[in-house]
């Protein structure tokens, strides 16, 4: 159930004002990759929560950490994406992957 609102003193909106200033400057510090996922999901129109996730994801195959995913870590995402149920025993030929 809502209330209706009522009128705020004009001191009440500075006290207001002046705490989203210091939670938004001290508490909510930022890493230069949080700031860098939020541009990403902003400039591409990307939900943040799914760029976080494709993020976190990339980051189980780029298994030496250089942002960039070799050929072997591709291989691998490959091989999970791909060969699942019937076909796990299987290998992905080596061909397949350098085509895609």
């Amino acid at each position: 159930k809502f209330r209706p609102v009522r009128k705020v003193k004009t001191v009440d909106v500075e006290v207001s004002r002046d705490l989203v200033t210091f939670f938004s400057k001290k508490t909510l510090q930022l890493t230069p990759r949080t700031t860098e996922l939020r541009a990403l999901s902003k400039r591409h129109d990307i939900p943040l929560l799914d760029v976080e996730h494709c993020f976190k994801e990339f980051g189980r195959y780029d298994a030496d950490e250089s942002g960039e995913v070799d050929f072997e870590e591709f291989t691998c995402m490959m091989k999970d994406l791909l060969l699942v149920g019937k076909t796990a025993h299987c290998e992905l030929p080596v061909h397949f992957v350098k085509e895609v």
